[in-house]
């Protein structure tokens, strides 16, 4: 358990007995992190070491760098892992914090003392990540996301079952819930392998065997393959094999990567609905990590399949969500968007219908792009499709990667209307539906002028009245324990309108 300290001078009531019938003032206990923080801290620096290291290796190999002595290799991993360790140590020393009934702060910093307080009801998501080396101790980082274009505050670590109650609690307070953490804290409890509770619903769970399949079914691996083959024949061929086995390095990392994401994060896959009604994204094979997704706070999803997925007939979901950051100090970037790794049609349906409830994305009609943008689009003109209705806005469009970009149209930001001098040529203009940052980019391609900026009209007119009438996320009612067979929304490519113009 995290090691209590000393309140510091500010928060110091005066001493003296109170007056009788006054309550006594609130006095903050101010906390240290789990004394195993810099263990874990130091481990993750010297990988991060290591890996900067690997990085030269194509130099090496190809004879641009000789590789010093054994003994100096040696003494620079000591050194490392000595500045590591020292490093992680004062981060866990001057780190403090106090999330009790009445607020959270966290104190950072040796020479420059930082103290960050959040508002419980600025708080828009609440996560909890655990790495191997902390997942092995029973350890995790909790995060708190507190504000667009603002970095997270971050607890780094905490006991495992301790991060899991703070979060929760953190959640209840954050939309409104007036409970206290020993209330929470005798609730039921996520395990270590799945951070699922009791109280939590499991609405799709992702087999092992579906992550491996979308792996080797992915372009990432077949890419890497191809130009491996590629670069050592034509390196065999011209007499260069070293070279071309230093090319091969950044295939291999780029393969690694892959690897990483498909298998390893996307692991033990869950979506679950959480008591409070939203959603929860768990997955992680060495690292596990859970993110809270407010369904308010959903902004856009994207669908996309690639080329050798439609064999099996897999989509993978990704979504927009506000309130976000996009990566912390260290240049890490924790931000994971994916709430579908490969599912079928029906799952595809299923979990858009959570993460979008009340929209019926079936009434949608998909409009074609007039048959003159084949001069300039010729490969995939027949894919270009566009559509809405006074709920949401669907743009597909793709040939050997199919996308389908899906806008609520009380949660776009801003609508733009742009041609270029080609377009101008053919009487087109693409429409964009602009969101917060993140995988979906919605844009209607090569309108027809005479539609397009009557289009843009009609999305910026259904999206005021969607906000004026207060259309936002319903939470679904009744028991929903796992996808429907059959599917209930429409992919991309399906149920088109044709309005082509000659």
């Amino acid at each position: 358990m995290s090691s209590p300290t000393e309140p510091s001078a500010p928060d110091a009531p005066p001493t003296g007995s109170e007056p009788p019938g006054v309550p006594a003032p609130h006095r903050p206990v101010l906390e240290r992190p789990h004394p195993l923080t810099p263990l874990v801290r130091g481990w993750i620096v010297l990988v991060a070491g290591i890996f900067g290291f690997s990085q030269n290796i194509t130099d090496i190999m190809s004879g641009r760098s000789e590789l010093p002595p054994w003994w100096v290799l040696v003494g620079l991993l000591l050194l490392v892992a000595v500045a590591a360790g020292l490093a992680g140590l004062a981060s866990w020393w001057f780190t403090r914090f106090v999330i009790d009934d009445d607020e959270v702060r966290v104190e950072t910093g040796w020479l420059q003392r930082r103290s960050r307080r959040v508002a419980f009801d600025r708080i828009q998501s609440v996560d909890v990540d655990q790495p191997l080396a902390a997942r092995l101790l029973g350890l995790a980082e909790l995060r708190i996301e507190a504000g667009a274009g603002e970095s997270a505050t971050r607890l780094r670590y905490l006991q495992r079952t301790r991060a899991y109650t703070l979060r929760d609690y953190l959640l209840q307070r954050a939309v409104g819930q007036r409970a206290t953490v020993a209330d929470v804290g005798q609730g039921p409890q996520a395990g270590a392998l799945v951070d699922a509770s009791a109280a939590d619903r499991v609405l799709l769970a992702m087999s092992p065997a579906r992550i491996v399949g979308a792996f080797l079914l992915s372009a990432e691996l077949w890419w890497s393959v191809v130009l491996g083959v590629v670069v050592v024949g034509v390196g065999r061929g011209l007499g260069v094999e070293v070279i071309s086995l230093a090319a091969l390095f950044p295939l291999a990392l780029g393969l690694v990567s892959a690897i990483s994401r498909r298998l390893v994060h996307q692991y033990n896959f869950r979506l679950l609905r959480t008591p409070l009604g939203g959603l929860r994204v768990t997955a992680g094979l060495t690292r596990l990590g859970s993110q809270s997704l407010p369904l308010d706070r959903i902004q856009g999803v994207r669908i996309s399949q690639s080329l050798l997925w439609r064999i099996p007939g897999w989509w993978q979901a990704d979504i927009d969500m506000v309130g976000v950051s996009a990566g912390n100090e260290d240049g890490e970037d924790r931000r994971e968007s994916t709430v579908l790794p490969a599912g079928t049609t029906g799952e595809l349906g299923f979990v858009l219908a959570q993460v979008l409830p009340g929209i019926d994305l079936g009434a949608v009609q998909l409009h074609r792009v007039p048959a003159r943008v084949r001069w300039i689009r010729w490969f995939d003109q027949q894919t270009l499709r566009w559509g809405a209705t006074p709920q949401a806005a669907i743009a597909d469009s793709g040939l050997l990667v199919r996308h389908g970009e899906i806008v609520p149209l009380h949660k776009f930001q801003s609508v733009r209307l742009t041609q270029g001098p080609l377009q101008r040529l053919l009487r087109v203009a693409s429409v964009h539906l602009d969101t917060t940052p993140g995988p979906v980019h919605h844009v209607a391609r090569h309108l027809p002028v005479e539609q397009a900026r009557p289009y843009a009209e009609q999305l910026l007119a259904w999206g005021s009245a969607a906000r004026r009438s207060g259309s936002g996320v319903r939470t679904p009612v009744g028991p929903s324990a796992g996808p429907p067979a059959g599917p209930r929304t429409r992919p991309p490519g399906t149920g088109d309108v044709d309005t082509r113009s000659r």
